[in-house]
């Protein structure tokens, strides 16, 4: 069997080995543009804090870089992050790589190992990215480069910037901050969890929220002011757009894992675990929420330290009626994502004409279908079908032969399950805005998810 990562393939639910396995604690993964996985492993036995950063092509393990080592008692490698631009950034603290100096931040460009942007002056334990794609780098630290920042910083491609007065802890723990999870909001804030007290100065609790200006706490936040409370390891979001945040809590000395997830307003508990703590999340497209630690139980369920949380109300789309064809090619529509209650839900006719006026026709039910000769609508091209019964209309323009049509779903469970059906009406205009021809695409019915 092998040891330390496996494959897990989402159509069939089953797991299968990499190669013959890492020998050693996976501290990261990553996946790159080309499909290829990097993994972070910290060595056997995990007191030489030596790390390898090794790539999966899909058949075996081939080695980035070996032994990378640190001064100090922490693992030299914990944080990975793909740059927009394909680059790998690897974080930690270390020194060097290869034998190129970097101060715990290093990126491979597909052929070599350099120093990023001088690098930060302590541990990094955690990438994300701001909705304006600028880097933000967490950790403990003072600089970032030669800026002053407080255990987060963001770089823009050009520069480091601090964010705000940063994240800290009371002053007898400010050598113990650390930034575990990162995520950014649907509204574009970043949301910061680990283990700090302070945000911007202000109580926080361990959970924070960057608005592009200043830090804000997020409820009473979760855990307390010391290890013995827990310690917050991860961040992710739900299908819905709410934050969730794993890690521990604590009573009388015993660490239990935990799983809070924000609805805007306050903290609730998504599952009961009997273990230590969450370590990392993630969510698959069809919204699933995995969640990986040191755990025996979820709610009762033995699982052995991961587990995947689906829903009872999933999300779906379902295509249905024949599209027709117009100057622009064939009028086919498609859902970008799936229509969970609290997100933007987002569907792309494409095939249109080159300019095209549009009616996108939403109703509760299918029709017919009908065609569109038959109900008067004039130019209506041959074979071109309504197969909703519209209850609501919105209207649209494009120049470009696609569009894309965008619905924010309230955030409440009272619409789950839901069907909603959907459909495009194409008018190709000629630029006097004179009618020229009316198309239509197929339709798509949704049923409404909740998670």
């Amino acid at each position: 069997m092998a040891g330390g990562v496996r494959s897990w393939d989402l159509a069939t639910n089953t797991t299968a080995s990499m190669g013959a396995g890492l020998n050693g604690v996976v501290n990261a993964l990553v996946t790159l543009p080309n499909g290829n996985v990097v993994a972070a492993v910290e060595q056997l036995p995990t007191w030489a804090h030596l790390s390898d950063i090794l790539v999966w092509d899909g058949t075996s393990w081939t080695p980035l870089a070996t032994g990378i080592a640190t001064a100090t008692t922490t693992t030299p490698v914990t944080a990975l992050h793909v740059l927009p631009n394909g680059d790998l950034l690897i974080g930690g603290t270390f020194s060097s790589i290869n034998g190129v100096l970097a101060d715990n931040v290093a990126v491979w460009d597909g052929a070599a190992w350099s120093e990023f942007a001088g690098g930060v002056d302590g541990l990094v334990s955690k990438f994300g990215e701001l909705a304006n794609g600028s880097l933000v780098v967490g950790g403990r630290f003072t600089h970032a480069g030669s800026v002053p920042a407080a255990n987060i910083a963001t770089y823009d491609g050009a520069s480091w910037s601090p964010l705000g007065s940063g994240l800290a802890q009371g002053v007898f723990l400010s050598s113990a901050v650390v930034v575990n999870g990162l995520v950014t909001m649907p509204n574009g804030d970043l949301v910061a969890t680990g283990f700090f007290q302070f945000a911007d100065g202000l109580p926080a609790n361990n959970v924070a929220r960057w608005d592009g200006s200043s830090w804000h706490a997020m409820g009473a936040g979760i855990g307390g002011a010391s290890f013995y409370s827990g310690v917050q390891s991860s961040a992710a979001l739900l299908p819905s757009g709410e934050v969730v945040v794993g890690g521990s809590s604590a009573s009388g000395g015993v660490y239990t894992g935990l799983l809070q997830r924000w609805d805007g307003t306050s903290w609730s508990s998504m599952a009961a675990f009997t273990g230590s703590f969450v370590r990392s999340l993630a969510t698959t497209p069809n919204g699933e929420l995995i969640v990986g630690g040191s755990f025996t139980q979820v709610d009762g369920i033995n699982t052995a330290n991961a587990v995947r949380l689906t829903t009872s109300c999933p999300a779906s789309v379902v295509p249905y009626g024949a599209a027709c064809s117009g100057s622009g090619g064939n009028n086919e529509l498609v859902a970008d994502t799936l229509p969970w209650t609290g997100s933007t839900f987002k569907a792309t006719g494409s095939g249109l004409a080159p300019l095209s006026l549009l009616a996108v026709d939403a109703g509760f039910a299918p029709l017919g279908p009908l065609s569109l000769a038959s109900l008067g609508v004039p130019a209506a091209g041959p074979g071109c079908m309504l197969h909703v019964d519209p209850v609501y209309f919105e209207f649209g323009f494009t120049t470009q032969g696609s569009y894309t049509w965008n619905w924010e779903i309230a955030n409440d469970p009272v619409f789950a399950g839901i069907g909603v059906h959907l459909q495009f009406v194409v008018f190709e205009v000629d630029p006097a805005l004179s009618l020229i021809e009316t198309t239509s695409t197929n339709a798509l019915e949704l049923t409404l998810g909740s998670f």
